[in-house]
């Protein structure tokens, strides 16, 4: 993987792994169904019904494993279906990154997760969701809806989004992600003169330790806000919202998160390591047989995270488990995918788990037609072994 490619990847993990989140506890054990028509749906049925505009950014194979970018369009999908993947193209061109303007390719267990994380980077569009469409076949499609829009950043859940992003895939740089998050999230980031990074919240504030390889070594949250953090917290706001008061050396600009109720009282932070603070969210397994994933590579080293004692307990394990146990997604509607092309290609990756470690599939290839671009993909055939695994892991691709 190019440089530059990575440090995509790097900016844009944080941010996806909290809107992954979001997004995977709105549509669980929901079934599906894609529309890849001139207005390009994704729509999840059930008690609190969803449908969100869809953009194809790419597809994968799984015998042989390529990668392949939507914006070489062989199955002539109407242009709002494949709009975003040009984006994707148009802007890589400019950066000059060779994954991003080269039609298909051979892939790895990581490289169909990463490519989408540099496509939310570039388009600004935080949501996805791979889509199983029949023949060993996964859609991997960037959505948006006014429905997954977050809530005011709290410390809990900045702190959470860090350590489950550095399960999913290889950070090389975590400052860099942390910045980034600030700055597409909107809380406030101060540089500390001793080095240390201080993320504030309206809630609470959390003073996060790097090492020389600018890694996270540490994180201790506090909360309520208050003392120095409460002025740094107010002077950001200030700086931001363009009213009187200095900012604080080191503080990112973004937009100014809206105050939440804070906590009555303070409590002393307790330490607990990252892997206690949250595991990442796992991905919605797409109705057909997801791609056998492999054995993630293994991901930076986890920081430490201490909570705060009133702060209920160190995250769960997965979003899932503070509110309802992860159940298997129901069988959907078919979604569309691409025609085999003319020629053999090279072969994609399966999804494979970096942050829920997955357990390593045997499932067989889902033999089915492939769809034309008037004929959506056939259902799983009988034959067709499906996977299993958590629900939210299948939500991250992995």
């Amino acid at each position: 993987m190019s440089d530059s490619l990575q440090s995509l990847v790097n900016r844009a993990i944080f941010f996806s792994t909290e809107m992954q989140t979001r997004f995977g506890l709105r549509i669980a054990d929901a079934e599906w169904e894609v529309d890849f028509s001139e207005n390009p749906r994704l729509a999840f049925t059930g008690e609190h019904p969803l449908t969100l505009t869809a953009h194809l950014i790419g597809t994968e194979a799984d015998s042989p494993r390529t990668w392949h970018w939507g914006w070489d369009n062989v199955n002539e999908f109407p242009e709002p279906v494949v709009a975003r993947s040009h984006e994707v193209r148009r802007l890589g061109a400019a950066r000059g990154i060779g994954e991003l303007t080269t039609d298909e390719f051979d892939s790895d267990d990581e490289l169909p997760l990463r490519l989408v994380l540099a496509a939310k980077e570039l388009t600004g569009i935080w949501a996805h969701y791979p889509a199983a469409a029949g023949g060993g076949t996964v859609v991997w499609m960037l959505v948006e809806s006014p429905e997954l829009a977050l809530d005011a950043p709290d410390i809990k859940s900045l702190v959470r989004s860090m350590a489950q992003g550095l399960t999913e895939t290889t950070v090389t740089d975590h400052v860099e992600a942390l910045q980034a998050y600030a700055e597409h999230r909107g809380f406030p980031l101060v540089m500390r003169p001793d080095g240390t990074l201080r993320v504030l919240a309206a809630d609470g504030w959390a003073d996060v330790t790097v090492d020389e390889q600018r890694r996270i070594t540490n994180c201790q949250v506090h909360s309520p806000l208050e003392g120095e953090a409460a002025e740094e917290f107010a002077a950001a706001r200030s700086a931001v919202s363009g009213e009187p008061g200095a900012t604080s050396e080191g503080t990112v600009p973004a937009p100014a998160p809206t105050p939440a109720e804070a906590p009555a009282e303070t409590s002393a932070p307790v330490e607990s390591p990252v892997e206690e603070s949250a595991e990442a969210p796992a991905a919605p397994e797409p109705v057909e047989p997801a791609p056998a994933p492999t054995a993630p590579e293994p991901v930076e080293p986890a920081p430490d995270v201490e909570q705060p004692a009133e702060d209920t307990a160190p995250a769960p394990e997965s979003p899932a488990a503070e509110t309802a146990p992860a159940p298997e997604p129901s069988t959907a509607a078919e979604a569309p995918a691409p025609e085999p092309q003319p020629e053999p290609r090279p072969a994609p990756v399966e999804p494979s788990a970096p942050e829920p470690a997955p357990e390593p599939a045997d499932s067989a290839p889902r033999p089915a037609p492939e769809p034309t671009a008037d004929r959506p993909a056939d259902a799983p055939a009988e034959d067709a072994e499906p996977r299993k695994k958590g629900f939210f892991r299948k939500l991250f691709g992995r």
